[in-house]
């Protein structure tokens, strides 16, 4: 189900509600729920989620359900107050599988290049979210 949030009163909303804003985007990214956003893993969690297997039919199997379980895991895990300084829900870590995964979600003018941070990260008519989620390791 894809949610949109009307915030044509943007430039009127305090400190606060653009924080709160904010991370409700986020939360609604981290769910694959947000329209203006992409979740991207690291070519490294890519090929730990394949697994072992014998064909690539196995191997797309276990990419999917391995992204399905992950992507349940870091909506489901809380996240560390240490790691939420601005309490914009934009970074997490957790433990998957053996290993330390970490996901952060970055703001883009919603203009097609990525090229630009957002002015407005709170206003999703003009941001697009990242979603990267990688192993430590690859940070």
């Amino acid at each position: 189900m894809t949610t949109t949030t009307d915030t044509s009163a943007s430039n009127e909303m305090t400190e606060t509600e653009r924080t709160a804003m904010i991370a409700h985007l986020n939360d609604q990214t981290r769910k694959g729920q947000h329209r203006s956003s992409k979740i991207v893993l690291t070519s490294s969690l890519h090929h730990m989620l394949r697994g072992e297997y014998k064909t690539e039919g196995q191997a797309m199997a276990n990419l999917i359900l391995g992204q399905q379980e992950l992507l349940k895991a870091i909506n489901t895990t809380p996240i560390d107050a240490g790691d939420n300084p601005h309490s914009e829900n934009d970074f997490g870590a957790l433990d998957f599988k053996g290993e330390r995964i970490l996901w952060k979600i970055d703001y883009y003018a919603d203009d097609g290049t990525f090229q630009w941070g957002s002015d407005a990260p709170w206003d999703a008519s003009k941001t697009f979210r990242i979603l990267t989620i990688m192993l430590a390791s690859d940070y």
